[in-house]
């Protein structure tokens, strides 16, 4: 079956938008956490103390779980460049 020309280019179009997007909602996601630059282990009572009221860090983690629609284009993109291939 042939794809028109118009689906391919938004095919296109959208597979780079989930290159481009997807690492950039990660670097923002983390950088949202605070004492970033001195990790240290927290107990989970300190876990939920931190995250309680802290609206840029569960903004970031939501963004991280609705950025898994984008990793599963750039999986399927991946999947078929290699479909024709001995590494499929």
């Amino acid at each position: 079956m042939n794809e028109s020309s118009s689906l391919i280019r938004v095919k296109r179009i959208g597979t780079g938008l989930a290159f481009t997007i997807f690492p950039l909602v990660f670097v923002f996601a983390f950088a949202g956490h605070s004492g970033l630059l001195s990790p240290h282990f927290l107990a989970p009572e300190e876990l939920i103390v931190r995250a309680r009221g802290d609206a840029l860090l569960q903004f970031g983690h939501a963004l991280v779980t609705l950025n898994t629609g984008l990793l599963v284009v750039v999986s399927i993109h991946f999947m078929r460049l290699l479909d024709n291939t001995s590494s499929a």
